[in-house]
């Protein structure tokens, strides 16, 4: 495994528990035991690429995770498997590096990536699938987050959130951002008013926004860990299918060729390379017959001469440690590390050897005399100094002269040619020596059989654990290697050697050993292929633990591991097909109970379409299954279904009405409240909440259209209409009596003052523009006149509105009058000027003019004023006339008077 058993245990512990009951997110291990790779399924709304290239809206979405060696350093490996449309998912990997970064739990991945499909992030810069990103970009709006980006779609509401009913009181909303411009409206002043100052729209109502058992698919254990075989459970990446599995023909399947990509061919080199004999020669008797790559009949060559050479090395050694050689066998022991480092048992071999040559020291050290000749013990002059030391003995007297001896006389004798005086001297001591030396040989001949035998009995234990674990060509190795050196034990454990040998020959000719090296295992007392034993014991535990998750109503899980288990038969039909059944039936009805707990949970989440949707799977999975007493869930999951329809009406309702379909939201809450009646319990709390609802749709689509006639300034209609959402109050007072009745009627009567006011407003500023000064006067009395008709008269806004209108209409008054003064002038001005200018000829006035300058007392003076042409130099000629208002008479004034 790529990482350590006991990691990827608390990984699969932890997405169970997290997981388990999640009805969005379900979580399935698909590789590994422990598992290291999960398919995840989101049950969610997102977006996916149709067969045509369009772009639809999807309800499933299923992508796979892999645990990578380096975990959690490194990040899980995260593919997608359908065709999800989004700009960080591409057919090979999704983007989650920069999440990664930042928390290093695979729970809260898992989560994220789910809000990814939903369309709650997603990255507009550095994008995967740059065809989805600029699609986002064109139809979604978004606003900036810490991480990328938090999508708002145009045309949908959140896919987590639904919306939810409209308020008791709060239809008159609509209303509320239009005061501010009302306002201004009614104060602006009356000659400044046109018709491009109407009151701006106002917005509608802000869309209404509503926003487990432990997994236990444990892995098989460690059942075959150390085996010979490899009985890792087969990986489980599809469901099985509902109907029973048929039995294969053949009891297992065979095996295919490998091919050189799956031979770690590396690892085999670095072996030779470090002369690991043993070991290379076992990893190619493990491969097939038919896995073949260059360079195997090498290396099996070379294992096989360097093992040749180290069992050679290896019985000299013996054979000298037996003759009392015990540096010889050393060295030789040494030699075979220089041929395979991994000689089985040689560490032990050496540091024996090594223990005997520390315990008898000289005493196994051959000197070279010994070694130059046999018979001779060491010089005679010496050894007799040694032994003993004779007191001086006078010379008698020399009777002449002799030449002096060779001193390599002295050398050249023996301990044979000491005259009989010294050779009976030193004949006890040379057989003290020989006793002792015989002694030692002994000794370190039983140490050494000891030694062999120990080694012996120690190999044959290692030969039965390693039988014991289903190793068994390891234990044969051991247990041949154990007779080996059981029978080069000589002189002393003669009894006990044989006792070994008779029980390593009888392991040897065992049935376990021999059905193991044939490729068979024990299995319920009978002996199965290896194959056939994994198929069975897979199945097993697969089955137990869906029977455990099953009793746990631990559903998902439980099918889970029936399904693998099924899948683990269909292959092999020395399994029980009883059991097969079972499993069968436990699986209808985990997946009824899956799909029925769903259903009640969008239930209770109000997720009507996804709890029909469940429900009525629920229902027809429910009718197939042979269940006793089954009638009373059918008939409670029918009423469930006619209640999501009800309810399904109301939520289009509620859908409608957050974005402004009024009328569309009353039509879905009278066919919910058709539904209601209809039931054969009528929940009156449902009806009457039904009713209100759509007396407030229809409210809402009257100001609704009120507020639009008012924006495009046709006050006429936008005053009916409040005026109808007024009687509509007033009929159902009794129906909305938690809904501020009042206060909502007293706000309509105020929108339809103002609008009525605005109105005449606007109409006497065009007037007065238009110097139309009666029809400015009726407007603006109109104004006063509906103003203290009202139930608002008192109120400053009104009474600001109020009092500008008098003043208006008195300047409109004195307007009036300056204009029938000017109009008199100026339609006589000819006859007035000829009459006080009788010298200057009417055809020769040009450039006429009447100003009104100024009033004084009750006279209001005007300023006639014209050119005179014709008599050279033009002449500018000013005559000022009065008006006096008490006689209403016209006279010549100046400025002396």
């Amino acid at each position: 495994m790529a990482i350590a058993s006991e990691q990827l245990e608390a990984i699969n512990q932890e997405l169970s528990k997290s997981f388990s009951d999640d009805p969005h997110i379900t979580v399935v291990p698909v590789d590994g035991n422990p598992p290291e790779k999960y398919e995840v399924t989101y049950h969610v709304e997102g977006l996916q690429k149709s067969d045509d290239g369009g772009v639809e809206k999807a309800g499933s979405h299923t992508i796979v995770i892999s645990i990578p060696f380096g975990y959690p350093h490194f990040p899980p490996s995260c593919k997608p498997k359908s065709p999800i449309f989004h700009p960080d998912f591409d057919p090979a990997a999704i983007c989650i590096g920069d999440f990664w970064g930042k928390n290093r739990s695979i729970t809260d991945l898992i989560a994220h990536i789910g809000e990814m499909i939903t369309g709650a992030y997603y990255s507009t810069t550095n994008a995967f699938n740059e065809e989805a990103a600029q699609w986002y970009a064109e139809n979604f709006a978004s606003k900036d987050t810490d991480q990328d980006q938090v999508l708002v779609p145009d045309d949908t509401t959140s896919i987590s959130s639904t919306p939810g009913p409209p308020s008791e009181d709060d239809f008159t909303s609509l209303l509320e951002d239009d005061d501010d411009q009302i306002e201004e409206d009614l104060l602006e002043p009356f000659d400044s008013a046109t018709e491009d100052d109407i009151a701006p729209a106002l917005s509608f109502v802000d869309e209404v926004e509503a926003k487990t058992d432990e997994d236990t698919d444990s892995s098989l254990g460690d059942i075959f860990e150390e085996s010979d075989f490899d009985f890792e459970a087969p990986s489980r990446t599809e469901a099985a299918a509902d109907d029973e599995p048929l039995p294969p023909e053949d009891a297992s399947e065979p095996e295919g060729e490998i091919d050189e990509e799956e031979i770690d061919i590396e690892h085999l080199t670095e072996l030779a390379a470090e002369k690991r004999f043993f070991g290379l020669d076992k990893e190619l008797s493990l491969l097939p017959a038919s896995a073949a790559f260059a360079g195997k009949e090498a290396l099996a060559e070379q294992a096989a001469v360097a093992l040749e050479e180290a069992q050679t090395l290896y019985t000299q050694a013996l054979d000298l440690e037996h003759q009392g050689e015990p540096a010889e066998a050393l060295n030789y022991f040494k030699k075979i590390q220089t041929v395979t480092s991994d000689y089985p048992g040689l560490h032990d071999d050496i540091s024996r050897m090594t223990q005997a040559l520390e315990l008898l020291g000289d005493w196994t050290v051959p000197t070279l005399e010994s070694r130059e000749s046999s018979e001779t013990l060491a010089e005679p002059e010496i050894f007799a100094q040694e032994v003993h030391q004779p007191p001086p003995q006078p010379s008698p007297p020399q009777p002449s002269p002799s030449p002096e001896p060779d001193p390599r006389d002295n050398d050249a004798r023996t301990f044979f040619d000491e005259t009989p005086q010294g050779k009976s001297r030193l004949i006890p001591y040379a057989l003290i020596v020989i006793l002792v030396l015989v002694a030692g040989a002994a000794g370190v001949n039983y140490y050494l059989s000891s030694a062999q035998y120990n080694k012996a009995q120690q190999g044959f234990a290692e030969c039965l654990a390693s039988l014991e674990n289903s190793q068994f060509s390891e234990a044969e190795l051991q247990c041949e290697s154990a007779l080996g050196v059981a029978k080069q034990v000589r002189l002393f454990k003669a009894a006990d050697r044989d006792a070994l040998i008779r029980k390593v020959e009888k392991t040897l000719r065992s049935e376990p050993l021999r059905q193991g090296l044939a490729g068979n295992l024990m299995l319920d007392g009978q002996y199965y292929p290896k194959q056939v034993v994994q198929n069975i014991t897979s199945f097993k535990e697969f089955k137990r633990q869906g029977d455990e998750l099953f009793a746990a109503a631990n559903w998902q899980q439980s099918v889970s591991n029936y399904e693998q288990a099924l899948q683990i038969a269909a292959d092999e039909k020395a399994i029980d097909r009883q059991e097969l059944y079972q499993i069968s039936e436990n699986i209808k009805l985990a997946r009824f109970n899956i799909v029925y707990k769903s259903g009640i949970s969008y239930i209770e989440r109000k997720k009507w379409v996804l709890a029909t949707k469940d429900l009525s799977g629920a229902l027809e999975q429910l009718k197939a299954l042979n269940l006793p007493d089954k009638a009373p869930l059918i008939d409670e999951i029918t009423a469930q279904l006619g209640k999501i329809e009800q309810a399904t009406e109301k939520e289009k309702g509620d859908m409608a009405f957050s974005e402004g379909k009024w009328a569309k939201a009353s039509e879905h809450y009278r066919k919910a409240l058709t539904l209601a009646n209809q039931s054969f319990d009528p929940d009156q709390d449902a009806i009457y909440e039904l009713k209100q609802l759509i007396v407030k749709g229809d409210l809402y689509t009257i100001v609704s259209s009120g507020k639009s006639a008012f924006r495009q300034a046709r006050w006429d209609e936008a005053i009916a209409s409040y005026d109808q959402a007024i009687t509509l109050l007033e009929d159902n007072r009794e129906l909305l009596k938690r809904a501020n009745t009042e206060e909502n009627r007293k706000k309509l009567a105020r929108i339809m003052l103002q609008a009525s006011v605005i109105r005449d407003k606007q109409d006497a500023a065009r007037h007065l523009k238009e110097q139309q000064f009666n029809e400015a006067i009726t407007k603006l009395e109109a104004i006063i006149a509906s103003i203290s008709a009202s139930e608002f008269q008192g109120e400053p806004e009104f009474e600001t509105v109020r009092l500008e209108a008098k003043q208006s209409i008195e300047q409109a008054e004195n307007d009036q009058l300056l204009a029938d003064k000017i109009a008199y002038l100026e339609k006589n001005f000819e006859e007035l000027f000829t009459t006080h200018y009788s010298g200057s000829p009417p055809e020769s006035l040009v450039d006429r003019t009447v100003v009104f300058e100024k009033k004084t007392g009750s006279l209001l003076l005007f300023r006639l004023q014209c050119v005179e042409v014709g008599r050279g130099r033009p002449l500018q000629l000013v005559m000022k006339y009065a008006h006096d208002l008490n006689s209403g008479e016209w006279r010549f004034y100046s400025d002396g008077q």
